[in-house]
């Protein structure tokens, strides 16, 4: 990254659960000023009755595993 100027970089590779936790801990924990894992809502669940509240559950799963965005 620092050959290419690159000064960080945002994972934006449509995690949650377990996959979001993974990239935290494999790129934001060791390098935290350089790279940002961010979550994206579960799409698959979104014809499901509860999915407003799965939803805000896995949001704040993701903040508490480190997710930034």
């Amino acid at each position: 990254m620092d050959r290419k100027n690159i000064k960080d970089h945002g994972e934006l590779d449509r995690r949650f659960g377990k996959r979001l936790e993974e990239a935290v801990q494999r790129f934001q924990l060791p390098h935290p000023d350089r790279f940002l894992t961010f979550t994206e809502p579960s799409w698959d669940h979104s014809n499901q009755p509860d999915y407003g509240k799965f939803q805000a559950d896995e949001i704040e799963r993701a903040h508490k595993a480190g997710a930034r965005g």
